[in-house]
């Protein structure tokens, strides 16, 4: 969570563009302005100085879902390819198909940590929680 300042330029119904000054590395003194689109909760108007407040996604969902779908899908690949040999080969047990299966299953897992990264960009986030 970080709080900035910064100066509505626009507002629409429920949001805001608000111009939020940044600053370079720690030894350069040059600053650049962005603008943002944030909540305006508070009702801020064009050339009010407002603080702004991001909320950060928790650290335990994103570790969670890193880490378990590429895991849930070696096992549900490794178990497909399991039932599949079982099935094609009575009598024998080919340990080749289940592990096939789960590094297909694993490869796959990755654009769907892709998909579900892109999903979540271009959300709002910021929101204005005090007119200074």
């Amino acid at each position: 969570m970080f709080k900035k300042e910064g100066i509505v330029v626009k507002t629409f119904d429920s949001y805001a563009l608000v111009t939020v000054k940044e600053h370079g590395q720690a030894l350069d003194t040059n600053t650049c302005e962005i603008e943002v689109k944030v909540l305006n909760p508070v009702g801020a108007k064009a050339g009010d100085t407002v603080l702004l407040k991001k909320y950060e996604e928790s650290s335990q969902k994103i570790s969670f879902t890193l880490h378990f779908i590429p895991i849930a899908a070696l096992f549900l690949g490794a178990s497909l390819g399991y039932l599949i040999s079982k099935f094609l080969f009575n009598e024998e047990s080919s340990d080749i198909f289940p592990l096939i299966f789960a590094f297909l299953f694993l490869w796959a897992s990755f654009p769907l940590l892709k998909y579900l990264k892109d999903r979540k960009r271009g959300k709002t986030v910021a929101s204005i929680i005090q007119v200074i």
